[in-house]
């Protein structure tokens, strides 16, 4: 595997999980995609360096209400 590779699988993962939290949060489908796109923005914005995990999401959701 190529640490390319690698980022893309621990993006999706992390996407997956942070969309898992937000199902569970009960928020409808265009409030999901809303969020899980603020946190592919945030994750380009940083060049795959520090990729967010689900905790820090529901954090800065938090901040933003």
């Amino acid at each position: 595997m190529t640490i390319n590779l690698i980022k893309k699988i621990k993006v999706q993962t992390n996407m997956e999980s942070i969309n898992a939290l937000l199902i569970r949060q009960q928020l409808p489908q265009s409030e999901r995609f809303v969020q899980l796109n603020a946190v592919a923005i945030i994750h380009s914005l940083t060049d795959n360096r520090n990729l967010m995990n689900p905790i820090e999401v529901i954090q800065i959701k938090a901040l933003s209400l």
